[in-house]
C-alpha cells in the first residue's frame, strides 16, 4: 500500500516537473521571440542607409521601392550618422512647409490628409525646397510654373538632355494620298490642315503599292475646297514614263517642304499645355526656367520659334515631363509662402 501511495507521488512530482520545464520553455520562447523582434527592430532603425528620390528630395523611406510622384527607383544613400532619421540623415530642420499628393504635385496640404485613392500626403521639407528653388537662374513667364535648380546628379539621373536653339535649314516630307488619272497624271489630297504648304513647282516622289518609285513636280493645287473630303485637289506630274502608273492606280505622293533657313528649335523641347506651348531653359548648370513659346512652320525634328527664346538659348529635350511636374509643384508651393 505505502508502495503504491509512494509511485503515485512521484509520478505527481513528474507531471508538475514536466509542466514546469514546458512553461520554463515557452516563456523562453517567447522572450526569444520578443527580443529577437525588438532586435531586428533596432536593426533596422540603425540601419547605415535610407531610400530616397533624386528627383521629389522629400520622398524618404527607409526600403527599396519607388516614387509615389514620378515612379522612379529610389535611390540608396548612406546616412550621415547612424540611428538618424530619415530626415535628420539629409539634414532637415524639422520643420514640414506643406504636405504634397503623391499622385498630383500640384496639389498641396498645410495639414496630413489622404487623396481620393487613400494615399497619404507626403511631408515637404522647408530646406529642401528652399534649397533649389532660390538657387534657380531667370523666373517663370507662365502661370502654373516657377524657375527651380536641380543638383548633377539628379539630372544625370532623370536623364535631362539639352539643345540649341539656332538658324538652320528646316523642311519636311508631306504625305498625300492620290490616284493616277488620264495622261499618267496624279491627283492627290492636301488636307485642311496643311493648305498652303504645297505650291506648284515644289518636288515630289510618288510611291506605288509594290514599292514602285518615280519622280514628280507639283503642276498645281486646286483653289476649290471639297468639304466632303476636307481637303484641295493636288495634281502631279511625273518626271518620266513609268509602266506601272496606269488610270486607276493609287500611290502616295511625297513632297518636299523645303521651308529655308530659320530659327528652330528641337521638336522634342516643346511641351503642349493646354493652349500653351513651353520649353524650359537652362544654363547648363542645374537651373531651369519655363517660357512659353509661339511656333512656326514644323520641319522632321526641328520646329520654327517665332518668339519667347532667341538664338543661343539652351533648352531641355530629355525628361522634360519630369522637369514640367517638379515646376508646377514649387509654382504650387509658392502661393503658401
Amino acid at each position: 500500500m505505502k508502495n503504491g501511495k509512494l509511485a503515485k507521488r512521484k509520478w505527481k512530482v513528474s507531471v508538475v516537473a514536466a509542466v514546469a520545464v514546458a512553461g520554463v520553455v515557452l516563456v523562453a520562447g517567447i522572450v526569444v521571440t520578443v527580443r529577437g523582434c525588438g532586435h531586428a527592430g533596432q536593426a533596422t532603425a540603425d540601419t547605415a542607409y535610407f531610400y530616397q528620390c533624386s528627383m521629389h528630395p522629400q520622398i524618404v523611406q527607409d526600403h527599396p521601392g519607388s516614387c509615389p510622384i514620378c515612379h522612379m527607383t529610389l535611390v540608396k544613400v548612406a546616412r550621415e550618422k547612424p540611428g538618424k532619421s530619415a530626415g535628420d540623415a539629409k539634414g532637415h530642420a524639422g520643420r514640414i512647409l506643406k504636405y504634397q499628393s503623391p499622385m498630383d504635385p500640384t496639389k498641396v496640404s498645410d495639414k496630413p490628409m489622404k487623396d481620393s485613392m487613400g494615399m497619404d500626403y507626403v511631408p515637404v521639407y522647408a530646406d529642401s525646397v528652399e534649397a533649389t528653388t532660390t538657387t534657380a537662374g531667370g523666373k517663370s513667364t507662365v502661370p502654373g510654373k516657377a524657375a527651380f535648380a536641380l543638383t548633377e546628379e539628379r539630372r544625370q539621373l532623370i536623364g535631362v538632355k539639352t539643345g540649341v536653339i539656332e538658324r538652320r535649314a528646316l523642311s519636311r516630307r508631306l504625305r498625300l494620298p492620290g490616284r493616277v488619272t488620264g495622261g499618267g497624271r496624279v491627283t492627290a489630297e492636301l488636307l485642311e490642315m496643311d493648305a498652303g504648304t504645297v505650291r506648284a513647282g515644289m518636288r515630289a516622289t510618288l510611291a506605288g503599292s509594290q514599292e514602285q518609285t518615280v519622280d514628280a513636280v507639283v503642276a498645281g493645287v486646286d483653289s476649290g475646297f471639297d468639304a466632303l473630303t476636307r481637303s484641295y485637289a493636288v495634281t502631279l506630274t511625273p518626271t518620266e514614263d513609268a509602266g506601272w502608273l496606269k488610270p486607276g492606280v493609287y500611290v502616295e505622293a511625297d513632297v518636299l517642304l523645303d521651308f529655308g533657313k530659320r530659327l528652330a528649335i528641337p521638336a522634342d523641347a516643346v511641351l503642349y499645355s493646354g493652349e500653351r506651348k513651353v520649353v524650359f531653359l537652362t544654363d547648363g548648370k542645374g537651373s531651369f526656367a519655363p517660357r512659353e513659346v509661339k511656333l512656326g512652320k514644323a520641319g522632321e525634328d526641328w520646329v520654327e520659334v517665332l518668339s519667347g527664346v532667341k538664338e543661343g538659348d539652351r533648352v531641355v529635350t530629355s525628361a522634360n515631363f519630369l522637369i514640367d511636374s517638379e515646376s508646377q509643384f514649387r509654382a504650387a508651393l509658392e502661393q503658401y509662402r
